[in-house]
């Protein structure tokens, strides 16, 4: 038997993810078919875990950039082979050091939307849900977030990732 590459296993464990996610979000009545779904973020549990698998995405992928955001270290790296989930592929992950004093597991939690409407439009369209809006009217990349099932959520944006990461690097 063959082992498992790292990109065959995160493709797998994406696969997975992202069709949970898109069943959650179907479920909600939210249609992502028209969305474009920027990229995943995978947690790690530990500083420890954040250096381990900067150092496994960095042999699959370059690293755009990492930041310091919120007391923590975010690296987000392009995949060098974008991740074939079916209908939809993946370029971007996000790696988030863990916030100080909170919990995580290993592995993916929350996928990423570019959507052509204006967060009140999805509220509206969509009175059963609870947006969390604690973020949309954030400086950089606003975001609208939908809690999911277990620790999982989908966060909704008008930026790519990719061109909010170009302007922080023309800014610098």
């Amino acid at each position: 038997l063959l082992k498992e590459s790292f990109l065959e296993k995160l493709e797998r464990e994406a696969k997975l993810f992202t069709k949970c996610l898109i069943s959650d979000l179907t479920n909600l009545g939210i249609n992502t078919s028209n969305y474009f779904m920027d990229h995943l973020c995978f947690r790690v549990d530990s500083e420890t875990s954040y250096e381990v698998y900067k150092s496994k995405f960095s042999k699959v992928a370059t690293l755009l950039i990492e930041s310091e955001i919120g007391g923590r270290l975010i690296s987000t790296f392009k995949l060098n082979k974008a991740l074939n989930l079916g209908e939809r592929k993946i370029e971007l992950i996000e790696l988030p050091a863990p916030k100080p004093g909170s919990k995580y597991n290993i592995g993916f939690e929350h996928s990423e939307f570019v959507i052509p409407i204006e967060f009140s439009q999805l509220i509206e369209a969509h009175p059963n849900i609870d947006f969390d809006t604690k973020a949309v009217n954030k400086r950089h990349n606003p975001e609208l977030r939908v809690k999911l099932t277990g620790a999982t959520s989908a966060k909704f944006h008008h930026q790519s990732l990719e061109s909010v990461i170009e302007k922080e690097k023309q800014a610098l």
